[in-house]
Formats: structure tokens, sequence, C-alpha cells
């Protein structure tokens, strides 16, 4: 038991560094973005800030979109398997009322 609560404590304290690791890249990354677009033209900014969120938009919606999919796939799925489950069910219950 207690190498197990060890072992979690490692675990726990590598994914702290992990996330702060990757939130200080990501903190970094933002910052000389800011510094590249204040270096451009207002025009040149503006275009490419609109190119990129269509970009960043496009990508999220698709992704989203394949998630609600694949979820929609998983509940058909589910469905699939329960309904002779409650048919069976539900033949029982007509049988038990019937007798």
């Amino acid at each position: 038991m207690n190498n197990n609560s060890s072992k979690n404590k490692i675990q726990m304290i590598f994914s702290l560094l992990v996330l702060s690791l990757l939130s200080y890249l990501f903190w970094l990354f933002i910052t000389w973005l800011i510094s590249v677009f204040n270096g451009l033209q207002k025009e040149v900014a503006a275009a490419l800030i609109a190119a990129s969120a269509t970009i960043v938009v496009s990508v999220l919606s698709v992704v989203v979109a394949k998630y609600y999919e694949k979820k929609r796939a998983i509940e058909l799925e589910h469905r699939s398997k329960k309904i002779p489950i409650y048919e069976e069910f539900v033949e029982f219950l007509f049988k038990l009322l019937m007798n």
C-alpha cells in the first residue's frame, strides 16, 4: 500500500513539473508572438491575425465535429447492445401482467 502511495506522489510531482514547463513554454511563445506582431505594419498584422483566426476556427470546428461524431457512434453502439435486453425485459413484464 505504501509503495502505491509513493508512486502516486512521484507521478503527481512529475505531472506538475511537466505542466509547469508547458505553461512556461506557452508563455514564451505568446510573448514571442506579440513581439513579432509589434514589429509589423498594422495592415500586415491585421491580415495575419485574421488568417490565423480562420485557421484556428477551422481546425477547432473539425476537431469538435469529430469528437461529437465519435461520441454519437459510441452511443449508437451502446443502444444497439441494450435493445435486446430491454425487449426481453418488456416481454417478461407483458407475460407477467397477462398471467
